[in-house]
């Protein structure tokens, strides 16, 4: 009996001690299972709180870029816009300049007058002994003694003639250095043209 009652309390007590490891066993795995997800947790907090070092460069680099070609895109438009603006101004002037020298050849196209074409360009005309001219300088136009200002897009007008038809050129030198031409020409009815000659040719 007394046998017995030992093996029965040593398998108790084997049971007992089982089960109590079997617990400790199972609280150490919760334990471990909180803690993962606590640090998985604290990690990916972490991570979506802040940037790598090549991500924040990553970024710089792509900003940078970006800012270098809205700057450049910038400029361009603008020396687009501002050359856009220079040649309608200029053609503004030179619609202006064509219809006050229409005018006042026609005004001058009379019987017994000579238009002279010079070999530098210039226009001159001659009747009844009184000689009148066509120059443009620094924004002004002469016609004959009149002076007409607003012409400052011009640089310079030039004339060129073949029987009654005259060739008048305007022209602007642009902030490149390239030559912006535009020209209209007129004919006379009454009136003569006379071309210059070159000394050698003569």
């Amino acid at each position: 009996k007394i046998v017995k009652q030992n093996a029965s309390t040593l398998h108790s007590l084997r049971v007992r001690e089982c089960l109590r490891l079997f617990k400790e066993r199972s609280r150490n795995m919760c334990r471990k299972t909180r803690n993962n997800k606590a640090q998985k947790t604290h990690n990916a907090k972490c991570g979506k709180g802040g940037f790598t070092l090549v991500e924040l460069c990553v970024v710089l680099a792509l900003f940078a870029i970006l800012v270098t070609m809205i700057v450049s895109f910038s400029v361009l438009m603008n020396g687009f816009a501002s050359n856009n603006k220079a040649d309608y101004e200029f053609l503004k002037d030179h619609a202006r300049l064509k219809e006050k020298i229409g005018i006042w050849a026609a005004e001058n196209d009379v019987s017994g007058c000579v238009f002279l074409v010079g070999t530098d360009g210039t226009l001159t005309v001659t009747a009844d002994g009184n000689e009148k001219s066509v120059s443009l300088s620094n924004g002004e136009l002469s016609l004959g003694g009149e002076q007409i200002s607003g012409f400052n897009t011009i640089d310079g007008i030039t004339f060129t003639a073949n029987d009654k038809l005259i060739k008048c050129v305007t022209y602007r030198i642009d902030k490149d250095g390239n030559r912006i031409e535009s020209s209209f020409v007129f004919s006379l009815r009454s009136g003569t043209v006379d071309v210059e000659e070159v000394a050698g040719n003569e």
